[in-house]
């Protein structure tokens, strides 16, 4: 399931694209981070670790998922699981050759960083603590096949997943992400003909919405008029606006903007229950989406049925070239796309298979 991607972000890895920093990618006006050393990794048992954290806080903070994806507690430690864990499994022969570092005392504190969310959703969890438990001192220019052994400004510009490339900077603010990579904290999105790098950090009352001060974290909304700052969601029977002007709703804790602008509960719902503006306390489940004609939740093309973008798939299948339901593929399959692998699995060598990286590259 694809949507499931933008929960385990702290796992991606970056392998295309080239620096629009403003400076040269390939100098090395990079920190003195000193030698660098590996605590022991235990790759199963930090995956595991993580994907619990990862799960209890989706549990917590976004309680909703349960019942539009579905899934349960264990289903979703197994589905996150696979996916950390075919990451963590990758880093096993890079810090063997010494080209990545593993810190337990970064990865506890990705672990302490997750309670701390659970304590306070609305805020959420602190902008990158999750991406520093791996670190390497490949400086730019230097040969590399995972962003992980680069200094932590740069990352690795590769021509495939696993393959060996080149360091370069990171994109900074206001920079072209088309096909750049962003500084930690900060995120690509599009923008005018483009894309830019804007930072996803703003706090409580900071202000927010220009490319400047960028995002809010966690789960404030950016708010207001001539100047926008970042507000808590309006709670449960408070007034909301959908608009922006003043706070909305928190979707992810099952609660929409009703009829009369107060938060209401949210219910998932099924086809052939009505949704959109006739039903505003509805959400379509995972395997439906709201029909624009009718009203009403009718069921995503199922495998073999004619899809496009505006008719995805059910969870599990993509939309292939001839525009038909296709199932992810397993492990050896054939393919041209990581989309066409099961969330797990990349397409390397034209063949679905787990994560790997070159540990030769020089």
């Amino acid at each position: 399931m694809r949507i499931l991607a933008v929960t385990v972000i702290v796992c991606a890895i970056a392998v295309m694209g080239f620096s629009a920093c403003g400076h040269d990618p390939g100098s090395t006006d990079e920190p003195d981070l000193g030698p660098l050393v590996s605590d022991p990794f235990d790759a199963e048992a930090t995956a595991q670790a993580l994907a619990q954290a990862i799960c209890q806080t989706r549990a917590t903070c976004q309680p909703v998922l349960t019942t539009y994806l579905p899934e349960s507690p264990a289903e979703c430690e197994a589905t996150v699981g696979a996916v950390v864990g075919g990451t963590h499994a990758a880093m096993v022969p890079l810090i063997a050759a010494g080209r990545v570092g593993f810190s337990q005392s970064a990865f506890d504190a990705c672990l302490a960083a997750h309670v701390a969310a659970r304590a306070d959703c609305v805020i959420g969890l602190e902008p990158g603590a999750c991406d520093r438990y791996f670190e390497g001192r490949t400086p730019r220019g230097g040969a590399c096949s995972s962003s992980y052994e680069c200094m932590p400004t740069s990352w690795c510009r590769a021509s495939k997943v696993g393959g060996c490339g080149v360091g370069r900077a990171r994109a900074g603010v206001g920079a072209d992400c088309a096909s750049d990579v962003c500084e930690v904290g900060m995120e690509c999105i599009p923008f005018g003909a483009g894309s830019v790098c804007i930072p996803g950090t703003a706090g409580l009352g900071a202000a927010c919405g220009t490319i400047e001060s960028g995002l809010c974290r966690g789960k404030l909304q950016c708010i207001g008029d001539a100047s926008a700052t970042c507000a808590r969601p309006a709670a449960s029977g408070e007034a909301c606006d959908p608009s922006g002007i003043q706070p909305d709703c928190d979707i992810y804790v099952a609660e929409t903007c009703g009829a009369d602008k107060t938060c209401v509960p949210l219910t998932v719902v099924a086809p052939p229950e009505t949704c959109g503006e006739t039903a505003l306390d509805h959400l379509c489940n995972s395997g439906s989406r709201c029909g624009t004609a009718t009203a009403k939740c009718v069921s995503r093309p199922k495998t073999g049925e004619a899809c496009s973008d505006s008719q995805p798939c059910q969870p599990d299948d993509y939309c292939a070239a001839n525009n038909r339901c296709t199932p992810e593929a397993g492990l050896g399959s054939p393919c041209t796309s990581d989309l066409q692998c099961k969330d797990h699995l990349y397409c390397i060598d034209s063949q679905c298979g787990a994560l790997r990286f070159d540990a030769t590259c020089r």
